[in-house]
């Protein structure tokens, strides 16, 4: 039987806060080594439109952002991700329209297998 290695998986944005009108929230981390961004995010109140949450990647650590994924989050609807990370670093960045009471968030890195 193989050993099996048990490699942590790095968290780039995790909240549990309420949000004021027109407040972002963002959060980054290298990402070489790792395969997958997988997360999920449930609000009471809408992103910004178009580009609420976006997902940036970038080819040179972080310095330029790359390679956006963008998405906007409805009101009371939860979603969940599982993006291909390509760059060497990747930041998760929330903006919303209105004040929002509950925004629960979980984005993590998951390891090449």
């Amino acid at each position: 039987m193989s050993k099996q290695f048990v490699q942590r998986n790095d968290i780039v944005l995790q909240s549990t806060a309420s949000l004021g009108a027109s407040a972002s929230i963002s959060g980054s981390a290298p990402c070489s080594g790792y395969s997958k961004l997988v997360g999920g995010i449930i609000t009471n109140a809408s992103s910004v439109a178009g580009s609420g949450l976006s997902v940036r990647q970038s080819f040179d650590g972080g310095d330029n952002w790359d390679y956006v994924t963008a998405c906007q989050i409805a009101a009371c609807d939860g979603d969940g991700f599982l993006i291909d990370v390509i760059g060497d670093a990747v930041e998760v960045f929330y903006k919303t329209d209105s004040a929002a009471s509950l925004v629960r968030m979980k984005f993590q890195l998951r390891p090449i297998s």
